[in-house]
């Protein structure tokens, strides 16, 4: 058996990466983003609708013949093990670690590109060593075209529920050290600085040992009668509530292997788009009168309606997904697509000879090659709903919790106090656990607190039930007896404790009180829970309860004491205030009011 080997930059479509700006050899132009998406599970149907609006509105801002190229990466990664020495945490790092987990990358790519290119056939594809000389786009052209493309950005990201970051010349390029967006793709996925390997045979592509397939939907026929821009997920609904993802989430964050999918969209001439199907339908009409011609007329005429009547834009689109693994794997993954575009009660073609040319238009600004048989005229809206609008969960950095990520089966991170207050998702620290019998509260929060102790927290916890003990004896245990004390209550011997073992850093440099210390908040909150004034605690009464406090602090360090207990700040009151406040009776006044003497 021979192999027939071609040399890469033959084929290699792309001429020169420059301000981060790709140009290939047919002259065409792309710029790209990385698209930061919603986390799944997060939105209603409401959302999607809107950010489908949003899309279709950009869209309508391009040039004619622009071509729009959303790719979405999974790729698999491994999760690694934080060792920190407790028995706990180590314990939970070493039941994940190895495990595998799909990584989400969203990247959309805007090529300037022409009515010759668009309508290109895949047979006359650089893949098989046409080149055809394209004129290069004027300066002026270059920025009208750079210009609809921030517009463009700007719309899609205007609702606030999706973030784009233009990619920079390094990160499409890549190094000797890191691949590229271009040569990772190529790789399928593979970080190796060396681009080699790669074989494409005329019924499939292969990159060292994974092989890859490639499913496409590019014609109409093949689509259900409607689609919605989301589906239901029956898994997790109930009769009361429904969860929802995008309709084409199955082909996406719920899609379990290693796989890329690309939505390609052509902006035609909307009048070429209409006379066109003026045509058919006269056609149709004159013609021999079958029922398929009728049918088809019919349909023809109802959508000329309601795009003069609505003004409904249309586009040239296809979808297609590239899957790859060992080749023993080939068959369970065939069959966990087929199931996946089963479910949107699609059809997809998976045609070996056609996966090279699939593969080759996918390479980064290279969506052009796609070839106009692969591409099928829908609505705009219909369209877009072909792109999955949600990612996976990826945490809070430098999070409190962890907690296991449910699509996934990973420990990510989450901070429900700090971090999340900063970024405006809370207004305070309080945390609300509610479940029935039996659904785990104590163990999530025995968990909770564990995470909280491990991040340097002050954790104190009044308990009924001894849920917590087993968590004080091993902390006690590790900490050699520093943390972890476990007091059990009974009326012979009530709690007592000590408020002041942090007070050295009650007071702020400033000289007022420090109400970042947990201790502060808790002394200030004993004293007005203590005692409570008649006409309740004024701002005033507060000021001067606060006023105490650092009276008392300061009085404390100028007496040296070492360990400062409740009973001297008894004694202080009693001793240094109360002989100084002096209080009678409110009087009657003139005007019937009681008044203070």
């Amino acid at each position: 058996m021979s192999a027939r080997c071609v040399d890469l930059d033959r084929v290699f479509p792309l001429a020169k990466i420059t301000d981060g700006v790709v140009i290939s050899k047919r002259g065409e132009v792309t710029v790209g983003w990385e698209l930061t998406l919603p986390t799944a599970f997060s939105l209603v149907e409401e959302d999607y609708d809107d950010m489908l609006l949003d899309f279709a509105s950009a869209v309508r801002v391009l040039p004619q013949w622009t071509m729009v190229h959303r790719q979405d990466a999974y790729l698999y990664d491994s999760c690694g093990a934080e060792r920190t020495g407790r028995f706990l945490a180590d314990a939970y790092s070493a039941h994940f670690e190895g495990r595998r987990y799909l990584v989400h990358r969203q990247y959309l790519y805007l090529t300037m590109t022409s009515k010759a290119s668009g309508l290109r056939p895949g047979s006359s594809g650089g893949l098989f060593g046409f080149r055809f000389s394209a004129k290069a786009p004027s300066r002026d052209e270059l920025h009208e075209f750079l210009s609809k493309c921030e517009d463009f950005v700007s719309i899609i990201t205007s609702g606030g529920r999706i973030s784009a970051r233009r990619l920079t010349q390094d990160e499409l390029r890549g190094d000797e050290q890191c691949p590229g967006m271009v040569q990772r793709y190529m790789m399928l996925g593979n970080d190796s600085p060396i681009m080699s390997n790669i074989q494409m045979t005329p019924d499939g592509v292969s990159v060292y040992d994974k092989v890859a397939q490639a499913f496409v939907i590019g014609e109409s026929d093949k689509l259900p009668t409607a689609i919605d821009s989301t589906s239901k997920v029956e898994e997790l609904s109930t009769i009361a509530t429904e969860v929802y993802l995008s309709y084409a989430s199955k082909l996406g964050v719920l899609l379990d292997c290693e796989h890329v999918t690309n939505m390609t969209l052509v902006v035609p001439s909307q009048d070429e788009v209409i006379r066109h199907l003026e045509r058919e339908r006269n056609k149709m009409n004159s013609g021999l009168k079958s029922a398929d011609n009728r049918i088809n007329a019919g349909e023809i005429g109802e959508f000329l309606d309601d795009a003069y009547r609505e003004g409904l834009f249309t586009a040239k689109v296809n979808l297609n997904v590239i899957a790859w693994g060992p080749e023993e794997e080939s068959a369970e993954i065939t069959g966990k697509i087929s199931a996946a575009v089963s479910a949107m009660h699609c059809t997809a073609t998976y045609n070996n000879y056609n996966t090279p040319v699939i593969y080759y238009a996918g390479i980064p600004s290279n969506a052009f090659e796609i070839g106009k048989e692969n591409l099928m005229l829908m609505e705009l809206r219909s369209a877009l709903t072909l792109c999955p609008y949600e990612t996976f969960n990826s945490g809070m950095e430098k999070g409190t919790l962890r907690i296991c990520d449910r699509m996934r089966n990973i420990p990510i991170r989450i901070d429900l106090k700090a971090f999340a207050r900063k970024l405006g998702f809370i207004t305070n620290y309080n945390v609300f656990t509610l479940g029935g019998s039996g659904t785990g509260k104590s163990y999530f929060t025995n968990s909770y607190l564990r995470n909280c102790y491990d991040e340097g927290e002050s954790v104190f916890v009044i308990d009924v039930g001894d849920s917590y003990e087993g968590l004080c004896s091993i902390v006690r245990e590790e900490s050699g007896g520093r943390d972890g004390a476990y007091l059990s209550w009974d009326r012979d011997h009530p709690f007592s404790f000590n408020p002041f073992t942090d007070i050295g850093e009650w007071l702020s440099d400033k000289g007022g009180l420090n109400t970042d210390v947990n201790g502060v908040n808790f002394f200030l909150s004993f004293l007005m829970t203590a005692w409570m004034p008649d006409d309740g605690w004024s701002e005033h009464a507060k000021t001067a309860l606060r006023q105490f406090i650092i009276d008392f602090i300061v009085y404390e360090r100028e007496k040296k004491e070492k360990d400062i207990v409740f009973d001297h700040f008894y004694r202080f009151m009693d001793e240094q205030i109360v002989p100084r406040v002096s209080y009678s009776a409110p009087t009657k006044a003139k005007n019937g009011k009681e008044r203070d003497k």
